[in-house]
């Protein structure tokens, strides 16, 4: 069965504690998740320090050594690699806190149900090592407690829309150009951008699909860092246009599933009419005469590095 074991290594924290023998005073929490979900839905797991207000006092000066473990089970779970918050520096800066306790996030990652039923969810370890500049130092683990999790399918539960993608998406056809050349392959972008888990993401491209000479179908995922860049699936579509005249791209669409607000949505790009034109000699000589021009060139070269030695 195929793991992955996720480790953030040491991380060091500056910080100013009162002159303790242990670490009593600091705390490590974990947040709370459900007892069910979609499959494909993003569940958020995440841990933070926590200290209490009345004993940051002090001016002794410390270092707390972070360690967090997890390991997924990638047969049940997908993990969003480039999400995960593992700072190399950790600082109090931007400290969060309540009435009684300081908080800093110290890991946090995106994962996604890829199967149905009762399954074990992911542990995340902590390990804490206060080190005293006098050499002593103290220790302590903590494990989350998330349990079992029950994973239910979006067509056990609602009006199926005959999709199983979740979370916030947009569609849109990229970098088109003005015209076509008749009987020469043209590639079409459709590229899917959002957050949600992208290896579920597929497109309804049948009109287009029975339109149009189609010849080579590509998709590409590429996940995004849970922050600025966005989860991103990339449709390519190769095909040749056969007539001179105006053709219809006709529309793609993407039926989705917003948990956050319970409701199914549909994007949809626009139908668009393009232009073909007959592909004159001049381009068919152009694409002759280069690779014979570059031939050319690389003779030239040779020969003259033969002339003056160079080997």
């Amino acid at each position: 069965m195929p793991f992955i074991r996720l480790i953030s290594l040491v991380f060091l924290l500056s910080v100013f504690f009162p002159a303790a023998n242990d670490l009593d005073f600091i705390d490590v929490i974990y947040n709370n998740i459900n007892k069910s979900y979609y499959k494909g839905e993003e569940i958020i797991i995440e841990a933070k320090v926590r200290f209490p207000k009345e004993k940051y006092t002090s001016i002794n000066k410390e270092e707390l050594v972070i360690i967090n473990s997890i390991k997924i089970d990638t047969n049940n779970f997908y993990i969003n690699n480039k999400s995960k918050y593992l700072p190399s520096v950790l600082t109090l800066q931007g400290l969060a806190s309540d009435s009684i306790y300081y908080y800093k996030t110290i890991f946090k990652a995106s994962i996604y149900p890829d199967t149905v039923g009762f399954i074990s969810f992911p542990e995340l370890l902590t390990k804490l090592r206060l080190e005293r500049y006098t050499g002593k130092s103290w220790s302590k683990e903590y494990k989350s407690t998330f349990g079992d999790i029950d994973i239910i399918n979006l067509s056990d539960s609602l009006d199926s829309h005959n999709s199983g993608i979740l979370g916030t998406w947009n569609i849109e056809i990229a970098n088109l150009s003005d015209s076509l050349l008749q009987d020469v392959p043209y590639k079409l972008d459709v590229v899917v951008s959002g957050r949600g888990n992208p290896n579920s993401v597929y497109i309804n491209d049948k009109n287009f699909l029975s339109s149009l000479d189609v010849i080579r179908v590509e998709r590409v995922v590429n996940p995004g860092d849970g922050l600025i860049d966005k989860d991103r699936v990339d449709f390519s579509y190769t095909f040749v246009p056969k007539k001179v005249g105006n053709i219809e791209i006709p529309e793609f669409s993407l039926v989705y599933f917003d948990a956050k607000k319970n409701i199914w949505k549909k994007k949809t790009t626009k139908m668009i009419e393009i232009k073909v034109v007959k592909e004159s000699n001049y381009n068919r000589y152009i694409l002759i005469a280069i690779p014979l021009i570059i031939v050319f060139i690389l003779y030239n070269l040779a020969y003259i590095r033969l002339r003056l030695g160079i080997t």
